[in-house]
């Protein structure tokens, strides 16, 4: 017989690299709030630890997502920590660690 199906593959453990969903409204994307929506995010996540990058595709797959890079483990995991379940906007906030590779270039 057939077993199981596979599992999918189980989250990276911690890493520096958090996606953050629920965050982006396409309003936020219009170029005339984009900046001022990067530099919220940013000093939102420096709260926890120093940022190296953050990214916010504006089409694509992605779109609406919000990469940030810490330049530690513990950053990641406190902003991790402090944004997940967050309600924002009228939104629940999901925060979720991701490798380097998969943060958009």
């Amino acid at each position: 017989g057939g077993g199981a199906p596979a599992a999918p593959p189980p989250p990276p453990a911690n890493t520096t690299c958090l996606q953050l969903r629920g965050l982006i409204t396409d309003d936020m994307l219009a170029d005339d709030e984009y900046e001022e929506v990067v530099e919220d995010i940013k000093q939102e996540c420096q709260v926890s630890g120093p940022v190296a990058a953050i990214n916010i595709p504006r089409d694509g797959v992605n779109k609406g997502a919000c990469f940030v890079r810490f330049v530690d483990m513990a950053g990641a995991a406190k902003a991790r920590e402090s944004l997940h379940n967050r309600q924002f906007d009228g939104n629940t906030v999901t925060a979720t660690f991701i490798t380097p590779e998969q943060m958009p270039a």
